[in-house]
């Protein structure tokens, strides 16, 4: 499924985790060369600044690619149609053969020859047809998106996919069944829920290894949707879109968005600290800070210049007091780098266990041999 050399792949994972346990100096620099010669990763992955100019001028070929076979053709709609799903179809083409002969691997040219095959095709089918609704260019995108991430594990493809899939689900009820529009923001944080649970499974998998930051990306952006689904200010931006007016005060609807509103973000916060997971907490944390801007929007209690200036000096604070508190750690939690986590611990046990593989003495047993003997005559040589 994956386009990758799936060989490279796992002996880059090894080389990452390898690294890590460098830093927290669980193995030596000796050690660590030993490792990164025994599991060489053959892919062509040049520094950013490379990727970037790669990724431009990759772009650039392809708009003047695209531009001299549309001043070349006639100006017809169907010409231009074609030009563009053929430009589209070229780029993918080019795209598994950079990967899959070239080896490249996040170099800019297949980041840019991706999206082009993202862009391309579908402005290709709305140049076909104008009266495509935006479920279905939904649909388009989230099918060729979650293709693309299964194909060469990328995470903005996949946040892409589900971005596409509830803006297509979203749509979807709308124009089949406007009525049920308040329903709306219940059917997304379910469908955020599912997802996080779904993500969260195959996370811990060991064929989805490759596909892990992939499910990081879902189950981050899952979260976020599913508080967004709820948002007060949120909700009744939805519903002024939809044209149905069902968010007011003296309706119940109003208390409950205002409910999840507030207490979301401190759920999550809860609920990472007490399984220690960073996703939660640092969403927490930050949709925190959402919620107080959208208290905010409704009800102007303290000027903005006060909000801002007594929130950051709460943080700072903040800050300052837990690095104090947890530079001991305490119930699992440190303000030491990732030396503790369960990153760290992974790290250490795939570094040991390829350090062992890569430095092993070898066996020098041939078989098994009888000696001499020198005592008590249990031995073939007699000697006393």
């Amino acid at each position: 499924m994956i386009a990758y050399n799936k060989q490279y792949l796992g002996n880059r994972y090894i080389q990452e985790q390898t690294a890590t346990a460098l830093d927290n100096n669980y193995i030596t620099g000796d050690e660590y060369a030993k490792i990164q010669t025994a599991f060489p990763v053959g892919f062509y992955t040049p520094n950013v600044f490379i990727r970037i100019g790669l990724f431009l001028l990759t772009i650039i070929i392809a708009c003047f690619s695209v531009g001299l076979l549309l001043l070349i053709t006639s100006a017809g709609r169907d010409v231009t149609t074609f030009v563009f799903i053929f430009s589209g179809v070229l780029s993918y083409v080019a795209l598994e053969l950079v990967v899959n002969s070239k080896n490249h691997f996040c170099s800019g040219v297949d980041d840019a020859l991706l999206w082009l095959t993202l862009i391309l095709i579908p402005t290709g089918i709305n140049f076909a047809s104008y009266q495509i609704s935006s479920s279905t260019n939904s649909f388009i995108i989230f099918f060729l998106a979650s293709c693309f991430c299964l194909r060469f594990a990328d995470r903005i493809m996949a946040l892409i996919a589900y971005g596409a899939w509830l803006s297509f689900l979203y749509y979807r009820i709308i124009e089949l069944f406007p009525s049920a529009s308040p329903l709306v923001p219940f059917i997304g944080m379910a469908v955020s829920a599912v997802s996080w649970l779904l993500a969260t499974s195959l996370n811990s998998k060991e064929n989805c290894r490759h596909y892990r930051s992939c499910l990081t990306i879902i189950r981050i952006a899952s979260l976020l949707s599913f508080y967004l689904a709820g948002n007060h200010y949120i909700v009744e931006q939805l519903n002024e879109a939809s044209r149905i007016q069902w968010i007011h005060p003296a309706l119940p609807w109003s208390w409950l968005s205002w409910t999840l509103t507030i207490l979301i973000p401190p759920a999550y916060l809860y609920y990472g600290i007490r399984k220690k997971d960073p996703i939660f907490i640092w969403l927490g944390m930050a949709l925190s800070a959402i919620a107080i801007i959208t208290i905010r929007y409704y009800y102007h209690f303290i000027a903005v210049e006060w909000a801002m200036t007594i929130a950051g000096l709460l943080l700072i604070g903040l800050a300052y007091i837990l690095f104090r508190v947890l530079k001991t750690p305490r119930h699992g939690f440190t303000s030491a780098g990732a030396g503790t986590n369960k990153a760290s611990k992974e790290s250490l046990a795939i570094g040991s266990l390829s350090l062992a593989e890569t430095v092993a003495p070898a066996s020098t047993t041939t078989g098994l041999k009888f000696g001499g003997g020198t005592s008590g005559g249990g031995g073939a040589g007699g000697q006393y």
